[in-house]
């Protein structure tokens, strides 16, 4: 997989590689002492002010000559020992990813940016970045992200990891009439619910000015450099977020001239927002000129956002874009201000569906885009913002679906491509597959969703359930109370952040064991249809997503399942429930599948009976587990819908009972062939688990076959019926020794043709070779001779099977003849070699054939004693 980053580098001279490259692996050698852990005690305030950080946070020493030795040269891929909160420290291959323009690069050459992922497990990515100021980066660890930076204001000693879910909040300061602006007065436009979003082959890159107020550059060190290693840090991470959810990322182009550290003598007031970025767009317009960038961005320290919508590539209102926080820093200024500004000037509005709720009044919720309940808690959401709608008090790093619509629909539109550069990368796009993409369900009740999805780079994929309804007009919510009801056009389950699995239950299946729902998420109590948006992501810049509808009925009866008192394992039962209107149309439910759950705190379903009748009553065998918790679970078996019995109930194991091999299935094979026992092969009963799950299968050996783990092989040319000794366990018992019947089918086996060799007198008359007598069939088939090749001057012909042969006139010499031996079915070659010798020399049978006069030879030198001893010489002897 090649870098997602259009690299903006200098070129490096091969004169440094090979020192570069004994460089790394020294570093290599010795990663193991980058780090020591330090002290949780802190500096005085007033010495070293405190970055804002996770109390819980584990702080470290760095090795700080090593770090200089790692990152000393220009950008090469390296790798480093990091740190994580809980005390654990893993490997982590660095991949250059510039962000600055190659001007910016060629004057502060150690400001370098990197991509990373973890070297024994590339799911868990990051990005980096490295600058005087020292180390930084955020990391996603087995989905949970991670923050590493030094732990002081201009210090790179002692540095901080922490959990992005435990760094303190930052107080939030948006106060204005509204946080976007529309350009020209243009009117929202709607949204089709049906567009899709689909990215990953290409990446476009927007040129990025950003400016400052002086009161902005003296709060970050007072230094052009200071400001610009902040800077990288924040569109570092940026990008890392635009890069997975949409394809895109921004280059930092060089912006010095407008970087200002005098409060006094900048061109901004700090205060007055509305203004600024009207004056903003004057200044990067003289100061970069406008078609050296592609977006432009003011940021101050006095806190709150404000931009205009869709505006990247315009030239009337591409820089006229504002952030700002009293301490402009850090994971929530980057995410939740300076990222959701900028998701505004790439197309995005507002995700929230709350209104006159604190920040979140009218003026603020966009009609076309308000999918989220609440505050909302994606990106361009007003997390924490919202009053009594809160649903948390920050964004969450990612966007919401119908931001990644609105920007793909602004950046692939006429609009987004009058500038920036796509590139092509070596990218596969995830595939999503559906079972359906429509139901219908009763009213007040719960469902999940589930899909699945393919990647043929064999990505870490993570993927995203969302409702994808607008609140439109009528659909806002004023109060908790309207937020926590369906009023037939509002949002009713809000978002949660990606993982690796594909399936999501709305509500929250731990909520509907408590009966108790939490903030974001109600069930659908009118007849409405809502639209589910599942999303994957390949976190390489590739997003797929599909849509399925959910069609609410309301119902003059409840899906309900009954609550049984106490039950013994293994005994037999009987379950009842309410199937209300279920089985009849529009919700046309058949079959039910019976469940259990006996671990409410961690729930997990173990399936008792599925496909029976949706007809209220069966009879089932109860699972043999001990629970105090334990809930039955009734869901129909083509829908999503299910019911949970409303408490808690308790179960009894049963002694372990064996398990045992009833029968099996017919089996057979060739001769001369292998086979596999599985254990589908056989049929077995144990009341008290669920084979084949956690069963093992045990093979013993035999006289006329081998076993290897479960691979059966019948001894060489065996065929007839096998026993083979079979055992199972279901982890605690072992079942019946069982004799596996398997039939090995008889197979029709090649002869075998042995070479043959016979020598003859120059000048000799026909030669009768009986080639067969010494080949060979292990079926016992009768051979023949077949046919037979000769290039040779003399004679061979096939007579009662055996190959009559004359020499030549006069020849002498080495002859072959090629045969075929055939049992009727099969064939195989041999060779017949012929040595013809001359007058003077005898002959000598060596193969299968023979002659009168060599035999009448032989009788009378060693029976009759011929006197002249001398015809008796040479090969006669």
């Amino acid at each position: 997989m090649q870098s997602l980053v259009t690299p903006f580098m200098r070129a490096i001279s091969h004169r440094f590689i090979l020192l570069l490259t004994l460089s790394f692996i020294n570093f290599a050698i010795q990663a193991k002492t980058l780090w020591q852990e330090g002290s949780s005690q802190a500096k005085s305030e007033q010495v070293k002010p405190l970055r804002a950080m996770a109390d819980n946070a584990r702080f470290i020493q760095i090795n700080q000559a090593l770090l200089n030795n790692t990152f000393s040269n220009l950008g090469l891929a390296t790798e480093i020992t990091l740190p994580l909160p809980n005390g654990l420290s893993i490997p982590v291959k660095l991949s250059p990813s510039p962000i600055l323009s190659e001007n910016l690069s060629e004057q502060y050459p150690h400001l370098m940016t990197y991509q990373a992922e973890q070297v024994d497990q590339p799911k868990n990515i990051g990005r980096f970045s490295i600058s005087h100021l020292g180390l930084f980066g955020f990391f996603r660890y087995n989905n949970q992200w991670m923050l590493l930076s030094p732990r002081y204001q201009g210090e790179a000693v002692e540095y901080a990891s922490y959990w992005y879910k435990d760094a303190p909040t930052e107080p939030k300061a948006v106060s204005l009439t509204a946080d976007f602006l529309l350009a020209d007065r243009q009117q929202e436009q709607p949204v089709l619910a049906q567009k899709l979003v689909t990215t990953g082959n290409t990446v476009r890159t927007y040129k990025l000015a950003i400016s400052t107020t002086g009161e902005y550059g003296q709060k970050l060190g007072g230094t052009t450099e200071n400001v610009l290693a902040e800077l990288m840090n924040l569109v570092n991470r940026i990008n890392q977020v635009l890069l997975i959810d949409l394809a895109l990322q921004f280059e930092l182009i060089d912006n010095q001239d407008i970087i200002f550290f005098d409060a006094t003598s900048d061109p901004y007031t700090n205060s007055d927002i509305a203004t600024d970025i009207e004056k903003n767009q004057d200044v990067v317009d003289q100061a970069i000129g406008s078609q050296n960038y592609d977006v432009g961005h003011l940021l101050g320290t006095n806190g709150g956002g404000l931009a205009y919508v869709g505006v990247v590539c315009n030239s009337q209102f591409k820089a006229q874009g504002y952030t700002g926080l009293s301490n402009p820093q850090g994971e929530r200024f980057y995410i939740d201000l300076v990222t959701h500004e900028l998701g505004h000037q790439l197309g995005a509005g507002h995700s929230f569906n709350a209104t006159n709720s604190d920040s979140c009044a009218e003026g603020q919720r966009n009609t076309s885009s308000a999918y989220e309940p609440g505050s909302g808690s994606t990106i361009m959401s007003y997390a924490g913002i919202c009053g009594s709608q809160n649903l948390q008090n920050d964004s969450d790093p990612y966007f919401h679906s119908i931001s990644i619509q609105n920007i793909r629909d602004y950046v692939d539109g006429f609009s987004g491509q009058r500038c920036g550069v796509e590139a092509a990368i070596d990218n596969a796009i995830p595939q999503i597959q559906l079972t359906q993409n429509a139901y219908t369900i009763p009213a007040d009740t719960p469902f999940v969703l589930s899909g699945s999805a393919t990647d043929t780079d064999n990505d870490l994929l993570t993927y995203t359930w969302e409702q994808f309804d607008n609140g439109g007009t009528l659909g806002a919510t004023n109060n908790l109370t309207e937020m926590h009801s369906d009023n037939g056009n509002n949002p009713l389950f809000r978002s949660y952040s990606p993982i690796e699995i594909t399936q999501r239950y709305f509500p929250q299946l731990s909520d509907v064991l408590t009966g108790q729902t939490r903030l974001g998420e109600t069930y659908a109590t009118t007849d409405r249809d809502m639209r589910f948006r599942l999303t994957a992501r390949d976190n390489k810049g590739g997003v797929n997503q599909q849509d399925l509808v959910i069609t609410v009925t309301t119902a003059n009866q409840t899906f309900n399942i009954d609550t049984p008192t106490q039950w013994q394992g293994l005994s037999e039962q009987t379950v009842t429930w309410d199937i209300g209107d279920t089985l009849m149309a529009p919700i046309n439910c058949a079959n039910v599948d019976i469940l259990l759950i006996a671990d409410a705190v961690n729930p997990f379903e173990t399936s008792v009976l599925m496909g029976t009748p949706n007809d209220g009553q069966q009879n089932i065998t109860v699972p043999n587990v001990t629970s105090i918790d334990a809930r039955l679970v009734l869901k129909c078996s083509d829908n999503v819908f299910y019911a949970l019995s409303h408490e808690a109930f308790s179960i009894m194991a049963a002694e372990p009972v064996a398990p045992i091999i009833d029968s099996q299935k017919s089996i057979s094979l060739n001769e001369d062939a292998t086979t596999q026992i599985d254990f589908a092969d056989l049929n077995v009963s144990d009341p008290d688990s669920a084979y084949p799950q956690d069963f093992t299968l045990s093979l013993q050996n035999g006289d006329n076959y081998s076993i290897n783990q479960q691979t059966l092989t019948p001894n060489t040319d065996f065929n007839g019926m096998l026993s083979v000794s079979v055992v199972v366990n279901d982890g605690v018992e072992d079942s019946n020794v069982f004799s596996l019947q398997v039939q090995v089918t008889e197979v029709n086996d090649a002869p075998v043709a042995n070479n043959d060799s016979i020598s003859v007198e120059q000048n000799s008359v026909s030669v009768a070779i009986d080639v067969l007598i010494n080949d060979n069939d292990v079926d016992m088939d009768v051979l023949s001779i077949d046919s037979f090749s000769y290039s040779g001057q003399g004679q061979v012909a096939v007579t009662n099977q055996q190959l009559i042969y004359t020499p030549a006139t006069n020849f002498s010499g080495t002859e072959s003849i090629f045969y075929l031996v055939s049992d009727g079915t099969l064939r195989d070659e041999g060779t017949l070699s012929v040595q013809v010798n001359s007058v003077t020399a005898a002959s000598k049978d060596s193969g299968g054939g023979s002659m009168m006069l060599l035999s009448l030879l032989s009788f009378l030198c060693f029976s009759i004693k011929l006197v002249n001893q001398s015809l008796c010489k040479g090969n006669y002897e």
